[in-house]
């Protein structure tokens, strides 16, 4: 925890010593560009805290979890529930991360909304992804089940989270770079622009949608196949 707040520390004194520039259009697309950055640092932060403290969730329950399998309560009622458990806290984190570097840039009203949903649906997406690896990847007889993300499971899940980020910066790229610069180069959006900023972010959108569902859904599966 305290490792975390030195890292949420140094991460905001950063934004807030960006330096500016005498031309006010270049500072404000300076600013835009950090905080469409922003996304993907945001991103693999939570990617971090998802791997470290959410990937272990199942292989935490060690050799106890014979109990959960004899219980009344049914194991993918577990699941979610660690699910929705660990969503508030990422969700909370994620969205002050983004938000408050926001503020601190004086962001417009579109790049504040596109780079905090974007961030919304990343998080719940790196959730899942996380439990959802975790219940794959699950040992259940490990002495310190909280060292299972040092395995094959942690790595691969980490990655697959950062192709998940940078799939999702790629395909917005476009779309806010074309909308954010149109106004400070007098430039119309034609139709083509049109079409490829609504492929981009659609593109995105698919890709936060398949990392918020598959992942779960394949561990709600496997929960019932796993033995000590």
């Amino acid at each position: 925890m305290l490792l975390l707040v030195a890292l949420l520390v140094v991460y905001l004194y950063n934004f807030s010593v960006l330096p500016s520039l005498e031309n006010p259009e270049a500072t404000m697309l300076l600013r835009n560009g950090v905080a469409f950055l922003n996304i993907g640092l945001a991103g693999f932060v939570l990617a971090s805290l998802g791997v470290r403290f959410l990937f272990p969730a199942i292989s935490s329950e060690g050799r106890a979890f014979w109990i959960l399998k004899s219980s009344p309560v049914a194991l993918r009622k577990i699941v979610w529930v660690k699910f929705f458990f660990y969503l508030a806290p990422m969700l909370l984190l994620g969205l002050f991360l983004v938000i408050a570097t926001n503020r601190m840039l004086e962001l417009g009203l579109f790049i504040s909304a596109i780079s905090t949903i974007t961030v919304a649906l990343l998080t719940i997406g790196i959730t899942s992804l996380s439990l959802g690896m975790g219940v794959i990847y699950a040992d259940l007889n490990l002495t310190d089940p909280n060292r299972a993300f040092t395995g094959f499971g942690g790595l691969a899940t980490m990655i697959y989270s950062g192709l998940a980020v940078a799939a999702v910066i790629l395909l917005e790229a476009f779309p806010v770079y074309r909308i954010v610069t149109a106004p400070y180069f007098d430039r119309v959006l034609g139709l083509r622009d049109y079409l490829l900023i609504a492929g981009g972010f659609s593109g995105a959108v698919a890709v936060s949608v398949f990392l918020i569902v598959r992942p779960i859904s394949v561990g709600l599966r496997r929960i019932a196949d796993l033995e000590i």
